[in-house]
């Protein structure tokens, strides 16, 4: 399977306090910054990524901003989950928010396809792919 990402892990804490201000607050002791669940979360973006895509998928250039975007709702879905105390608090609800916000930004992202498998996308799969 031959999946093309031009995106990278650009998510970090204080783009993820645009979001969330209160961000500190979702640490747990010990944590200095929101590092570690930031990759885990980028890792689950990218098995999303490959499930829902065929094979000689390709994500343009031009949506990384829109995953960077969906990358941060998975890492601040996964910071209020697990700082969920009992269901149905406030943290579970956020959590609910982000994860909501994730998948249906998920679907919205544009995928192109290479069906005839030749390296490129021409204009007629990309007329197929969206």
């Amino acid at each position: 399977m031959t999946i093309t990402f031009y995106l990278q892990s650009l998510v970090d804490d204080t783009y993820l306090a645009a979001f969330e201000p209160d961000l500190a607050d979702l640490l747990k002791t010990g944590e200095t910054n929101c590092s570690k669940v930031i990759a885990v979360a980028f890792e689950e973006l990218k098995m999303s990524l490959q499930a829902r895509n065929k094979e000689n998928a390709n994500i343009p250039q031009s949506e990384s901003p829109k995953c960077k975007i969906i990358h941060a709702y998975k890492t601040l879905e996964m910071l209020y989950r697990r700082a969920i105390k009992e269901g149905g608090d406030r943290f579970h609800t956020l959590s609910e928010i982000y994860r909501e916000k994730y998948l249906t930004s998920l679907d919205q992202l544009i995928i192109q396809y290479d069906y005839d498998e030749s390296g490129d996308i021409s204009e007629d799969e990309e007329e197929l792919g969206n």
